[in-house]
């Protein structure tokens, strides 16, 4: 079986599908075979399994997706979203957690050198940048953890691993993507007043932080239309610019 196979079942029958076969030929011809397979898909397909897993039960791809086809994932997720405009906080959270989906189980589940790897590419991608900035928005530890950060505290499986994984590969950079994070909390730095969880539910408490998630999130959108006006044939399978 190879990566043609696998690709005519993603368009026939679904991921799923896929997914169950990727697994067979891990259990049967191994890893290195698998890597070849992965290696043949394209960044829309490398997507679509993404999508089917989480951090507790990654897509068989997860270990073999390289940095080029990560950012062409994230640059592909968007497709369907429209124009957000309108749309409610809980809708804009639910959209950037599929974001996580996709980041997450690709980066923790790494090795320590091709997570840096990955990373890498990323934050050289502003749009990906923008989406690392994303991350920690609404999330629980969000701006605390940032605010007195402690690497060796950071709860694993979850953005905080990503930003402690940052500050190992390029302090500089993540002292950037601190303050970036950091300036959407006016608070941050001092002790506020009022009783503290009626602040946290305050929306012009999180205006700024909304602003932010719709303005990456809309330009995300905004890269994945272009993407498929310029590649039309990949549009052809409905999953790999899938409606989130």
């Amino acid at each position: 079986m190879n990566a043609l196979a696998i690709r005519n079942t993603l368009k026939s029958t679904g991921a799923r599908a896929a997914e169950a076969q990727l697994a067979l030929i891990s259990h049967e011809q191994g890893d290195e075979q698998l890597a070849v397979i992965v290696s043949e898909l394209s960044p829309g397909e490398i997507g679509v399994f993404l999508g089917e897993g989480d951090y507790t039960k990654p897509s068989q791809v997860t270990a073999f997706v390289s940095p080029e086809q990560l950012v062409g994932a994230l640059e592909r997720i968007g497709a369907k979203w429209g124009d957000l405009n309108g749309s409610s906080l809980n809708a804009l959270i639910n959209l950037k957690r599929e974001v996580s989906d996709l980041l997450l189980p690709v980066l923790l589940h790494a090795e320590p050198a091709h997570r840096n790897k990955l990373l890498t590419a990323l934050l050289k991608n502003s749009l990906a940048e923008d989406v690392v900035v994303s991350l920690p928005l609404f999330e629980h530890g969000c701006p605390e953890f940032l605010a007195d950060f402690e690497a060796g505290l950071c709860q694993h499986g979850s953005w905080q691993e990503v930003y402690s994984d940052i500050h190992a590969l390029n302090e500089k950079f993540f002292e950037k993507l601190r303050r970036e994070v950091l300036s959407l909390f006016p608070k941050t730095d001092g002790e506020g007043e009022g009783e503290g969880e009626e602040e946290e539910e305050d929306p012009t408490e999180s205006r700024q932080a909304a602003a932010l998630l719709k303005r990456t999130l809309q330009a995300l959108a905004n890269r994945a239309a272009k993407l498929v006006e310029a590649h039309p044939e990949e549009s052809e399978n409905e999953d790999v610019f899938r409606t989130i």
